[in-house]
């Protein structure tokens, strides 16, 4: 019988690079002037008065003429007439009264020949209405020019409880596509394809979690292509990614309203009608960013593309409670217990047999793991056994858990039981089996999974 050591999932921490807008006046004695010439409005001699040698009004003269009717140079600028045989002098004309100060119109007065011809001018200024404007159109509302409108979604993002997101966002090398739920504190939980990978991720604070199969931490955990223990999936803490910084300074409803808020219209290049989750839309470019508000009288935000970090993505606002994000969190932080940090490197120096019987088969395994700055860390221990070699058949698989604390290696023990063990052992002749044993680095310790699960109070 023989034991086989192997190396666990170890990797020093990558460092990640984050990826990475008068008019003239009359002259006096003329009407309107506001300031009569000489004898303006009064009768000159004889106007409207008997004349030495006349009868008196209504009675009949002798039918001589008077000395003059009219004398010229009284304020009209008219020749005086003379007066005419049998004819009853004439009346005054009632006193002209003072031109108005309305700028609304003029009113000339002409007399001539015993009568009279009034020019009225009207001057109408239909401003207002855009008559001399030439567009004869209503001037836009204030409320629909684009900064008010993503000024009124802004505010809207204010009250906001979280947010849904379904697009693409991207940071440095990170790139995911699929659903996110973002709650107002920033606290993220999702169902992505991570840089082509199928993934669930959470971000609970500034920490990043990832669920995902070998192929994934192949690539973003420098796992061991070894590291059987991994399975289908399994959550694994990632040491960094520009992503979780990345969405709760940019990406949270209040982060967004700002950028909202921020946009001036010397920053605006164009806006255009458009349709966005089959709701009318105004699509509003800036010299950085693209934003989608609805079209009504109730802007809202629903879509946002941005060069940094890049994202394109649908948004639909969460405006009572948080009840799935903040479900969904509670479950995927809990299984956090099972998870792995691949930062962290990993040794088994050596495993050992203990009794091996038909009930099962005890093996010891010594271990050891970094720290990274910690006092003590979780390492669990998984165990394979197989038939006659270590590429034969399975016969059963066990794990438990130990902690470093110092430099030492620490012994780790579990039972492999099973049916093919038993049968396998229980069987006549000689019997050999293989045994492998893979260790990992806990990603979370019990007490930062109640401290996670206690900030979901406050997100």
């Amino acid at each position: 019988m023989s034991g086989d050591g192997g190396w666990g999932p170890g990797s020093q921490g990558q460092d990640w690079t984050p990826g990475w807008a008068p008019p003239g006046q009359p002259v006096p004695g003329q009407p309107g002037s506001g300031q009569p010439g000489p004898g303006y409005g009064q009768p000159g001699p004889g106007f409207g008065q008997p004349l030495p040698g006349q009868p008196g009004p209504g009675q009949p003269g002798p039918g001589q003429p008077g000395p003059g009717f009219g004398q010229p140079g009284q304020g009209y600028g008219q020749p005086g007439m003379p007066g005419m045989p049998g004819m009853p002098p004439s009346q005054p004309f009632p006193p002209s009264p003072p031109p108005p100060s309305s700028n609304t119109g003029l009113l000339i007065t002409l007399i001539a020949g015993g009568g009279f011809v009034v020019i009225v001018l009207v001057v109408v200024v239909l401003a207002a209405s855009g008559a001399f404007s030439g567009g004869g159109g209503k001037k836009p509302a204030k409320s629909d020019s684009p900064t008010d409108k993503l000024a009124a979604a802004a505010q809207r993002l204010t009250t906001a409880r979280g947010l849904n997101l379904r697009g693409t966002v991207s940071s440095g090398s990170d790139k995911l596509n699929g659903d996110f739920k973002i709650t107002s504190s920033g606290w993220v939980t999702g169902n992505v394809t991570w840089n082509g990978e199928t993934a669930q991720v959470i971000m609970p604070g500034d920490a990043v979690y990832v669920k995902a199969g070998w192929d994934f931490w192949r690539t973003e955990g420098n796992v061991s292509n070894k590291a059987t223990w991994i399975g289908s999936s399994r959550w694994g803490k990632l040491s960094y990614s520009s992503l979780s910084s990345t969405v709760k300074s940019d990406m949270t409803p209040s982060a967004i309203a700002s950028d909202l808020r921020n946009v001036s219209r010397y920053s605006v290049k164009s806006t255009v009608s458009t349709t966005v989750q089959g709701v009318p839309a105004l699509k509003i470019s800036t010299y950085g960013d693209v934003f989608y508000v609805s079209a009504d009288d109730s802007p809202r935000l629903l879509r946002l593309e941005t060069d940094y970090p890049q994202t394109a993505v649908d948004v639909t606002e969460v405006t009572s409670g948080q009840g799935d994000a903040v479900t969904e969190l509670r479950s995927r932080i809990n299984a956090l217990k099972d998870s792995f940090d691949p930062s962290r490197s990993t040794r088994v120096d050596k495993i050992s047999w203990g009794s091996c019987t038909t009930s099962g088969c005890t093996v010891h395994s010594k271990v050891w793991s970094t720290r990274s700055g910690s006092t003590s860390v979780r390492v669990t221990v998984f165990v394979r056994i197989t038939a006659n070699d270590k590429n034969g058949r399975k016969l059963g698989e066990c794990s438990n858990s130990g902690t470093v604390t110092s430099l030492s290696s620490i012994n780790v023990t579990c039972r492999v039981k099973s049916a093919a063990w038993t049968s396998f052992r229980g069987g006549t002749g000689l019997r050999r089996w293989w045994g492998r044993a893979e260790a990992m680095a806990s990603g979370a310790t019990s007490t930062e999974i109640q401290t996670m699960l206690s900030g979901l109070n406050s997100v």
